[in-house]
C-alpha cells in the first residue's frame, strides 16, 4: 500500500487546485485537512470504482477494511484476523495474517486525525454513520476547539 501512495501522489503532483480558505471554512478541522490525504481519497475511489456499491453490509465491510488499510498505513496496528475454528471458538487465520500485519484495529483509529476518511464518511452520501472512524474525547476536544493537530 505504501507504494501505491507514493506512486499516486507522484501522479498528482501538478493536479488539482488545493481549496481556498473559503471553501473550507463550513468544514472543521480534522475534516477540512482533507487535501493531505487526496491520494488515499483517490486510491479509495478507484478501488470503489472497481467495487460497485451495492447497499449491502459485504460492501461496507470491503470498503471499511480497505480504509483501515490505506489510513494505517506505516502505523503499528494489533489487528489479528480471525477465523472460527471447533466449537465456534475463534482461531487465527495464519494465511491472512501477513496481509494484516501492521494494519490498525478499528478503535485504533480513535486518536487519528484521518482527515481525508473522516471528511469522506461524514458525508450525506456515506452508507451509515458507523463506517466512520471512532473518536477519542481527546480528539473530540481538539475537534470542538477548532485546533490543528
Amino acid at each position: 500500500m505504501a507504494c501505491h501512495r507514493v506512486t499516486q501522489k507522484h501522479l498528482l503532483e501538478g493536479h488539482g487546485q488545493q481549496p481556498t480558505d473559503a471553501e473550507l471554512e463550513h468544514l472543521s478541522w480534522p475534516h477540512n485537512m482533507w487535501w493531505s490525504d487526496r491520494d488515499r481519497i483517490v486510491l479509495l475511489h478507484e478501488f470503489i470504482s472497481h467495487w460497485q456499491p451495492d447497499g449491502s453490509f459485504e460492501w461496507e465491510s470491503l470498503v471499511t477494511h480497505h480504509a483501515a488499510d490505506l489510513w494505517s498505513a506505516g502505523r503499528p496496528g494489533s489487528t489479528t484476523l480471525h477465523r472460527h475454528g471447533c466449537n465456534g471458538q475463534p482461531k487465527i487465520d495464519e494465511q491472512a495474517k501477513d496481509v494484516a500485519e501492521g494494519r490498525m484495529c478499528w478503535d485504533e483509529f480513535q486518536d487519528l486525525a484521518a482527515p481525508g476518511w473522516r471528511m469522506l464518511s461524514s458525508l450525506p452520501s456515506c452508507p451509515n454513520p458507523h463506517m466512520r472512524f471512532p473518536m477519542s474525547r481527546d480528539l473530540l476536544d481538539a475537534v470542538r476547539r477548532g485546533a490543528v493537530c
